[in-house]
């Protein structure tokens, strides 16, 4: 299961988000705002920014990041 952690009002999350839909990634959304208690976990594996993508509970790349995506089709898909 693909992972996105978001907050509002963030461009490249809505980016991210739009991408995976156009691809046909299921994911679940995660808003950084609404459940603060992920942003530490965050913020120690290194990220500074938002969205964070996490696959199989491992947090891969932050950021929008199309070629990272579309890569992310090929392992989530099969």
């Amino acid at each position: 299961m693909v992972k996105i952690y978001t907050k509002y009002n963030c461009v490249q999350c809505k980016m991210s988000k739009t991408l995976m839909d156009k691809l046909g990634i299921d994911y679940e959304v995660v808003n950084t705002e609404d459940e603060p208690e992920y942003v530490g976990r965050l913020k120690e594996s290194g990220f500074k920014q938002l969205p964070v993508i996490e696959y199989n509970h491992e947090l891969l790349f932050s950021g929008f990041n199309p070629s990272k995506i579309k890569e992310l089709v090929k392992t989530a898909t099969n």
